[in-house]
């Protein structure tokens, strides 16, 4: 549920985290892993909400380089393409437009 808060509104997180806390199951577990994202998210001033959260956002990763990447990934249907296959791709186009 958390992997969520990055689709929240700002101003919604904290009351969600809220909601959250009051109803999760007392275990270790989930105590351990509340109290390191409170840490890592919450209370670091280092990163703030508006830097983690992508809501309104059209590039959904954190630097432009990996959205060029995931686009290219879609495009040419296959994650890790290499340049042999894209050439492969590209000249089986050519081949069937001509």
């Amino acid at each position: 549920m958390c992997a969520a808060f990055v689709y929240l509104r700002t101003n919604k997180v904290e009351e969600v985290w809220l909601m959250i806390v009051e109803n999760v199951p007392q275990h270790e577990k989930s105590t351990l892993f509340l109290d390191y994202y409170v840490q890592q998210k919450a209370e670091n001033q280092n990163v703030t909400i508006k830097m983690w959260n992508i809501n309104k956002r059209r590039q959904w990763t954190n630097s432009a380089v990996e959205s060029w990447n995931s686009k290219l990934n879609n495009i040419i249907g296959k994650n890790q393409p290499n340049v042999f296959l894209q050439i492969h791709k590209s000249s089986r186009v050519c081949f069937l437009g001509s």
